[in-house]
Order: structure tokens, then C-alpha cells, then sequence
């Protein structure tokens, strides 16, 4: 059983949830440093890219992904969760560089 199909067995006493597999052979693996958000009254449209580092406010895209408001909202609920689990383990992510920068 992969990762990801065994976060979705269900815990001891919990509600029956059925077992889901994954279809990943036309699955494309790619890297962001980039994304933008636009919306709709139904969707959201989430543009993922990487940063041209050789010419100034250049980004080129990779891919953009659809997501109705229900399906947005359990995806920002995940990555909370996700963000949590990590930074209980190593420590606070601070997002801003110059907080970062070490002098």
C-alpha cells in the first residue's frame, strides 16, 4: 500500500470510508516556485510556473488546475494540516526573506 492510499484507511471506531487507488501513469511531476490565483463565481483557477531567473518578471507556466469552492476549501484545509505537521517537527516556516536572511 503507497502513502497515499493509506491515509485513507479509516482509524479504529471510525466510519467505514472507501478505499481509494491511484492512476498516476499519465501523471506529470513538475516544480512551482510560482502560482497565482483567479476566480470565478463557480471555480478557482490556481496557474502553477517557475520564475525565469535570466529574464526580469518572467514566468513561464506549467500548469493550471480547476477547482470548484467546495474542493478549494478541503485543499487549503490539507495543506493547513500539512504545514502543521511540519512545522511541529522543525520548527516555524517564516515566509517573509528579509526575516530569513541571516546577517
Amino acid at each position: 500500500m503507497s502513502a497515499q492510499e493509506s491515509k485513507n484507511v479509516p482509524a479504529a471506531g471510525a466510519a467505514e470510508r472507501p478505499r481509494i487507488t491511484y492512476d498516476d501513469r499519465e501523471c506529470k511531476d513538475a516544480y512551482s516556485n510560482f502560482f497565482t490565483v483567479a476566480s470565478t463565481a463557480e471555480e478557482l483557477a490556481i496557474n502553477f510556473g517557475v520564475v525565469n531567473q535570466e529574464r526580469a518578471n518572467t514566468v513561464k507556466l506549467y500548469s493550471r488546475v480547476f477547482l470548484n469552492y467546495y474542493n478549494a476549501k478541503r485543499l487549503v484545509m490539507g495543506l493547513a494540516q500539512a504545514l502543521k505537521q511540519y512545522e511541529d517537527a522543525y520548527g516555524v516556516l517564516e515566509i517573509d526573506p528579509s526575516k530569513r536572511a541571516k546577517k
